[in-house]
């Protein structure tokens, strides 16, 4: 595979470049960094990864640092927590719209990025020629990042648009994801509080419901 192999030949100086600038990302074309940032927001999209290989006549290799795993609806509606697969046990949910598809799923800012399903997310050219391999649960699975349109719906229909890096997981059917709610289709991590930081999202832990609002002074 060529990321492989390519990633084996350069590793060394990647690996210190992401150290000595503390990089979360990084794009090399062969044997340059042609772009980093210190900031996964910052993540480039599909149409800026094809420039830069137009520019350089290489194949632009896109790295992500390591991401560490913290364990731990419609308009006008609160959405309703989801049920796992311990008793009495539920997930905070919020409702997203992630490249037009529509989700209400759950809600973890113990996690540092958003996770999400290869079946909402699907690979495109250059994403063959970038991933990685994390635990999670004890369990491996493997994971490219790619730049999404994201929008959040408030409970009085405001739609609030942004862009977001989220991390695809290959395979997701059977990735350590689906362990504690086996219909989950993505997981929301605090990264969007960061992307959107003017709504409020409260969590009822009576009713188990989650609502969302723009800040009033937003």
């Amino acid at each position: 595979m060529e990321l492989n192999a390519h990633w084996w030949k350069h590793r060394v100086w990647i690996d210190s470049f992401f150290r000595k600038k503390k990089a979360a990302w990084v794009v090399a074309c062969g044997e340059r960094i042609v772009a980093w940032s210190g900031d996964m927001l910052e993540f480039p999209r599909e149409s800026d990864l094809i420039k830069m290989g137009e520019e350089t006549d290489l194949v632009p290799f896109a790295y992500t640092a390591p991401m560490p795993i913290e364990e731990s609806t419609l308009a006008g509606e609160s959405t309703p927590w989801a049920a796992t697969n311990y008793p009495g046990d539920a997930y905070p949910t919020i409702a997203v719209e992630i490249e037009g598809v529509s989700v209400e799923d759950d809600f973890d800012t113990g996690a540092l990025q958003t996770m999400v399903s290869d079946e909402v997310v699907k690979k495109k050219f250059l994403d063959r020629w970038r991933g990685h391999s994390t635990l999670h649960l004890g369990e491996s699975y493997e994971w490219f990042s790619r730049m999404v349109d994201v929008i959040v719906v408030c409970e009085d229909g405001t739609r609030i648009e942004t862009s977001l890096p989220v991390a695809v997981v290959k395979e997701w059917s059977v990735s350590p994801f689906v362990r504690v709610n086996g219909s989950r289709k993505i997981l929301v991590g605090r990264d969007l509080l960061r992307a959107v930081p003017n709504i409020e999202i409260i969590l009822d832990s009576m009713c188990k419901t989650t609502r969302v609002r723009r800040k009033a002074d937003a």
